[in-house]
């Protein structure tokens, strides 16, 4: 019944298919869980004490008056005369419509915000309005009224009566109870959050509400369901076992032109025994900016490929993997080791060369970005794959890899790196099939960065310091958040900024790269920058991850409190990545809200991505931290990661009991709440 499609339920015609499509709901299901925003209670006519400007009420009465005002988009005015008031009911570029509305004589009853108008006399601006018989006595709801979050066009009504008509379908319908110890069960929750009780409004937009909770405990519960799914499928699978032929590691630390950590030498021995097992490894490398992961990943890829197998490196972005590929070339390539870029700039004949060297084995680490598992990539040997900043890569992504690059029945090992630490309680939720290493320790001889503050009414004041810093041979970074102007938001952006500097100084070399750059010119601009050829980089925040240029000791990021914790941080490392003193700038504009605030005290205050992590959480939520809010990859339909910590270890004991006494209830729960994402993950 919860698979039922929505083109069969109540007032789902073909174009509000169309639209539930698009935004992603197919099923009965998808739509459930599509939950209110907020609520309104229109379970009780107001009073005298309600009609207070700024207040929701809801009247009867009987319309007095219809009336067009003239005006170059006519008004048309209803009034109202009802038990309490006289008011006016006023609607707005309404041509068209205007025969839908209330006629003089007809009975209605109106909901909406009470306004006072020139005259200071009561008004409802496009009020909700229900038609009344005129004889007869029309009850009021006994339950709220759900206001959901929009999808595409449809109108309020329509989703409530789709929904209502989903509900009354469950209601004799036996659900699965598939979790343990509940005292509501699934159609039970269900209806009390779409025909929420009155006074029950607190408690479910808070998540506080025993309906809510029983939902994110059964989403938590998939989820902890799905991880030990992904740990057996691990432990049941085999994977080459990389015993190498040759000491090429040894040479390749020999070769390095610094000294390996603590923290590097005792995670490399960790990776490098996992890699010997003949069980896939699933490992996740959490290393704060600038903590060297990158040597770690060539380590694994120079033992993978003495071991006769090949690895491939997947990064986000096509500058991170040309980064990746411009570190990595020079180290493997003395040890006789072939490394490819694959990049959608490739000529055709280019890539079908490279396509075939893949597959025949002779090129043994490839470093691309997701275009590395297109169905045409074939390996000859797949030993190991990285995959570099993807702390968006859930679960089901991960389960998806098993298929690729499989042979024999083997998989190849999976090493996951990410520079934004995971917050422990988003740890065991997301990552709950990995074991995890975290590398803090920096590099010998590295600086800590002086991180301040300043209002964007210095902004001249911080530009004279950058020109005198550039003219001592210093480089620097110019951050901005938008392209070019934006029509709708006060924020700087890269184009104009880069004009103003190259006014206000012309000496000044001044170079430009962003996201709608074609390939060529990013990395004409990186590979420019990097040689020194230019003073300045002005910027998004594509240079968010990967970007090494050692000499840049300067860093000025407009409209910073636009940013989480975590991107600033990732943002302050691209410098002090040698050994001279660098500075990161925040510009901020005025007023600063509580939450801005406390952002960017805590990145003035702490240069410890991990800590930063835990608070970021804190401040602004598991789907910003994660990076899923946008993509809903990974993004939680219900539970709240912050908001339901209590949970989480219930979860874990839900699961094991279910997998003990109850294992016909597994897959039932995982393709529940996560059939969507398992489907991607095919893709």
């Amino acid at each position: 019944m919860l698979n039922t499609p929505v083109n069969q339920l109540a007032g789902i015609g073909p174009a509000a298919e169309d639209s539930l499509h698009k935004a992603g709901f197919f099923t009965l299901w998808d739509l459930l869980l599509h939950l209110p925003l907020r609520y309104e209670d229109r379970t009780q006519l107001s009073t005298k004490a309600d009609y207070v400007p700024g207040q929701l009420i809801q009247l009867e009465g009987l319309v007095t008056r219809s009336q067009v005002l003239p005006a170059r988009r006519p008004i048309h005015l209803l009034t109202l005369q009802s038990d309490i008031a006289t008011l006016s009911l006023k609607f707005l570029n309404y041509q068209k419509w205007s025969h839908t509305l209330p006629k003089v004589g007809q009975r209605i009853r109106v909901y909406g915000q009470l306004r006072t108008d020139l005259h200071g006399q009561g008004e409802l601006l496009h009020p909700t309005i229900t038609r009344l018989d005129n004889h007869k006595i029309a009850p009021l709801p006994t339950r709220l009224t759900a206001v959901y979050p929009s999808i595409g066009t449809l109108k309020q009504n329509l989703l409530r009566k789709a929904i209502a008509d989903g509900l009354e379908r469950l209601k004799n319908t036996t659900l699965a109870p598939c979790l343990p110890h509940t005292s509501l069960t699934l159609y039970q929750a269900l209806e009390a959050i779409h025909l929420a009780k009155p006074g029950d409004q607190m408690a479910l937009t808070s998540g506080q509400h025993p309906a809510i909770q029983r939902l994110a405990l059964e989403e938590l519960t998939a989820q902890q369901l799905l991880a030990a799914n992904a740990r057996q499928a691990i432990a049941d699978s085999n994977a080459p076992a990389l015993s190498p032929t040759q000491d090429l590691t040894t040479r390749l630390i020999q070769l390095l032109p610094f000294t390996l950590t603590t923290g590097q030498q005792t995670i490399w021995q960790q990776i490098q025994q996992a890699l010997t097992e003949q069980h896939p490894m699933h490992h996740l490398l959490q290393g704060d900016v600038g903590s060297g992961k990158t040597v770690l990943a060539a380590l694994a890829a120079t033992h993978t490929a003495s071991s006769g197998y090949q690895t491939t490196i997947m990064a986000p972005t096509e500058i991170l993997a040309e980064q990746l590929y411009a570190t990595l070339s020079p180290w493997l390539n003395k040890l006789s080791i072939q490394c490819a870029l694959i990049t959608a700039r490739l000529k055709a004949s280019e890539k079908r060369a490279q396509l075939v060297a893949i597959a025949d084995g002779r090129l043994q680490v490839i470093i691309g970005t997701h275009a590395l598992f297109q169905e045409q990539v074939r390996y000859a040997n797949l030993g190991l794959v990285i995959v570099d900043e993807q702390h968006r890569f859930g679960v089901a992504q991960r389960l998806a890899l098993k298929n690729k690059g499989a042979i024999e029945q083997t998989i190849p090992h999976l090493l996951l790196m990410t520079a934004t630490p995971i917050p422990r309680t988003l740890a065991m939720s997301f990552y709950g099939d990995l074991s995890v290493s975290n590398l803090s320790e920096r590099p010998p001889g590295r600086q800590p960065i002086e991180t301040v503050v300043i209002p964007e009414t210095r902004r001249e004041a911080v530009a004279e310091r950058l020109a005198s810093a550039c003219q001592q041979g210093a480089q620097a970074y110019w951050v901005c958040p938008f392209i070019s102007e934006s029509e709708t938001l006060d924020a700087q952006n890269v184009q104009d900024t880069a004009q103003w500097l190259k006014g206000r100084f012309p000496a000044l070399r001044v170079g430009i790269i962003h996201g709608q750059l074609p390939s060529q010119e990013k990395e004409k601009q990186m590979n420019a920058f990097a040689a020194g050829m230019l003073d300045l980089l002005v910027a998004t925040t594509v240079i968010e991850v990967g970007v090494n240029v050692p000499n840049a000791t300067l860093i000025i990021i407009d409209n910073s409190e636009r940013y989480g914790l975590a991107q600033l941080h990732q943002l302050r490392g691209r410098v002090g990545r040698g050994t001279g003193k660098s500075s990161c700038v925040l510009l901020y504009k005025a007023p600063l809200s509580e939450n801005g605030q406390a952002r960017l005290s805590a990145i003035r205050q702490s240069q410890d991505g991990f800590e930063l992590a835990e608070l970021d959480l804190q401040l602004r939520g598991p789907g910003e931290v994660l990076g899923t809010r946008q993509t809903g990859v990974g993004a939680w339909r219900v539970a709240d990661l912050l908001r339901d910590t209590a949970l989480h270890k219930i979860a874990q004991d839900n699961a094991q009991l279910l997998i003990t006494t109850q294992p016909n209830c597994v897959q039932p729960l995982i393709q529940r709440w996560f059939s969507t994402r398992l489907l991607f993950a095919q893709v």
